[in-house]
């Protein structure tokens, strides 16, 4: 007999799908229906954010405080399968697992590759924490939470012998992956601890109902409703690409501190709110977060469901995983060249596959991050609804992209800043014309004007703007000490609302360790690089500005962001004009520059305030 309410969608409408449930799916459902204590819950196909393609795993448990288990069902006769060594483009090496059918390649059969059943319920993994940083945040602080969020890959085949499947499946951790079949099943009630590992109750590590909550939320995410969001003013310049306009390829030009981000948020809600499908494309993973807290902002009732938010890499990845018998993602980590060679390769493929899922409209953040080649291959994305916006601020390209390609058209100009101010506007249009004076006589990157008398009020009084040339990077620790000091005590700031952001991860590191021993801080929120893949990528998945502790970052990722008290180290050496540039507009209120580059000593000694 079934609990009630314990199952997502109900049965009646999993009994409708369109896709009806394979034999397998409907077994493990109604089999886990029947015996888990009542207080688990099944999630059916959720319709959730697992990577924008329409895929997501077949089953999901979870408890409040055992965790979450993630299940793939393979109907499959594995005797069908078997795993063969190919050669990516770089020369790496990797065995990937096959369907035992052949097609003529070259003068030679090939054998199919399919989706590596142990790589599909790891993403999956992946991209559920990923997304909930506050998962993400207590995995960081304490590994053994990683144990809380379990994988299983249920076989139906009658003929499965898991001995066998062992060795065709690959590598894989049986702590974090769980295989079991039909037999086990079969055993009935008294079998369902061996069938979910998490009933094995283990007092020492619990989730908590502040992790169910978000994942519950997540999963199954609740309509957002007028009164959930705020009365945002928009200037008239704004207004005008805040609501949906069908078939239309539209370019925003935007200053910092103008509302891009915003902008593009409340119209990802409107959008929603009309049942159109949205995707939002950012550069850097680390923005994801801060684009869903910004669509949270609109007073629009929407549901969740039709608007999907992935950074670039990201969504090529998850493409690929789409297409496994002609893509694969890179073997060895996400180094540069093997990001690039995974880039062409699905843009490539795109051009002769269009099965895949499509946008209404697609928003890209930040577009001064993008190439030609990819903002093509984003539009072939589209439906027939054909909504585009592309959002840039040139002044902010850091990595020097070739943006001749957008052409000069009729451009959107935001030029008005409202959340720097004005006093900090003065200085960095200071430093525009002095380091970026190609920029400012082109009519798509004019100066930033300060806010409308207005909304003075909703800016500090007295912001704080402060340069200190230094010699040594023994300096930047002190001085940096001193800074801390002022702003906790003398201002009686939180430690939340304070960025460090320098140029090299290596002095990231660095003066993050001085930091927390001069000052006993239990934590630091950082993205930068260490040896630990897992842990390096839980970093970025965790990095978000409401979170209560000090933030250090290196400027590129940083980009994007805002935060209340911003200090910058500049490099001794390396000229860095468009990143110091983005690293001045990041503040909304004190702004602390420690510099030990020759080139910018002269501009801080004229525009700022000495450091005593």
């Amino acid at each position: 007999m079934t609990t009630k309410n314990r199952i997502f969608p109900p049965w009646n409408e999993i009994n409708n799908f369109k896709q009806p449930l394979t034999l397998g799916e409907r077994f493990l459902a109604e089999y886990l229906d029947r015996n888990l204590p009542e207080d688990w819950k099944v999630y059916l196909r959720a319709e959730l954010d697992w990577g924008g393609d329409g895929s997501t795993p077949d089953i999901v448990i979870a408890h409040k405080s055992n965790g979450i288990m993630i299940i793939e069902v393979k109907d499959i006769d594995l005797k069908k399968y078997s795993r063969k060594t190919f050669k990516n483009e770089l020369g790496q090496e990797k065995d990937r697992f096959c369907r035992n059918e052949y097609v003529a390649k070259k003068n030679k059969k090939i054998p199919i590759p399919v989706t590596d059943p142990i790589d599909q319920i790891s993403e999956y993994k992946n991209l559920l924490i990923q997304n909930i940083p506050e998962i993400a945040d207590d995995i960081f602080d304490n590994l053994e939470k990683k144990n809380l969020i379990q994988c299983g890959l249920y076989f139906h085949h009658e003929d499965f012998k898991l001995n066998e499947a062992k060795k065709l499946i690959g590598d894989f951790d049986p702590r974090e992956i769980h295989l079991f079949d039909r037999k086990e099943l079969l055993k009935g009630k008294d079998n369902i601890r061996n069938v979910v590992p998490l009933l094995k109750e283990n007092k020492n590590i619990t989730m908590g109902e502040e992790w169910f909550d978000k994942f519950s939320n997540w999963i199954m995410p609740p309509l957002h409703r007028i009164e959930q969001g705020i009365k945002l003013s928009f200037n008239q310049k704004q207004k005008r690409y805040t609501y949906p306009k069908p078939q239309a390829k539209q370019k925003l030009a935007g200053v910092a501190g103008s509302g891009k981000t915003l902008v593009l948020a409340y119209r990802a809600a409107k959008l929603a709110e009309q049942n159109k499908k949205v995707l939002i494309i950012c550069f850097n993973i680390t923005l994801k977060h801060y684009i869903k807290k910004q669509i949270k902002k609109a007073a629009v009732k929407f549901s969740w469901r039709n608007i999907r938010i992935n950074h670039f890499h990201g969504f090529t990845k998850n493409y690929s995983f789409k297409f496994p018998s002609d893509l694969a993602y890179p073997f060895k980590g996400t180094q540069n060249e093997n990001l690039e060679q995974h880039v062409k390769n699905v843009i490539a493929h795109r051009k002769i596959n269009k099965d895949y899922f499509k946008y209404d409209a697609i928003l890209i953040d930040e577009g001064q991050d993008f190439k030609e080649d990819w903002y093509k291959f984003l539009c072939d994305f589209l439906t027939e609804n054909e909504e585009v916006i592309f959002a840039v601020d040139e002044k902010q390209n850091i990595y020097d992209r070739d943006l001749s390609w957008v052409g000069k058209g009729r451009w959107g100009i935001l030029n008005q800043g409202y959340r720097i101010p004005r006093e900090q506007i003065k200085i960095i249009n200071n430093f525009s014309r002095k380091f970026l004076k190609l920029f400012d006589d082109n009519d798509e990157n004019p100066e930033i004007l300060p806010p409308d008398d207005n909304q003075l009020s909703l800016l500090p009084m007295s912001p704080k703007s402060i340069w200190k040339n230094i010699k040594s990077f023994d300096e930047v620790k002190n001085s940096v000490d001193r800074s801390l000091v002022y702003l906790l005590n003398e201002l009686s700031m939180k430690k939340s609302d304070i960025v460090i952001l320098v140029d090299s991860h290596k002095e990231g590191k660095e003066l993050k360790n001085h930091i927390i021993e001069k000052f006993k801080f239990d934590n630091i929120m950082d993205i930068f690089n260490i040896a630990d893949r897992f842990l390096g990528r839980l970093k970025k998945y965790r990095f978000r500005i409401d979170s209560p502790y000090l933030k250090m970052s290196t400027i590129h990722s940083f980009k994007g962001w805002e935060a209340r008290n911003v200090i910058i180290v500049t490099p001794e050496k390396k000229s860095i004009d468009s990143q110091l540039y983005a690293a001045l507009t990041r503040v909304r209120e004190n702004l602390i520059v420690f510099n030990r580059n020759e080139r910018y000593a002269k501009f801080g000694h004229e525009n700022f305030e000495a450091l005593n």
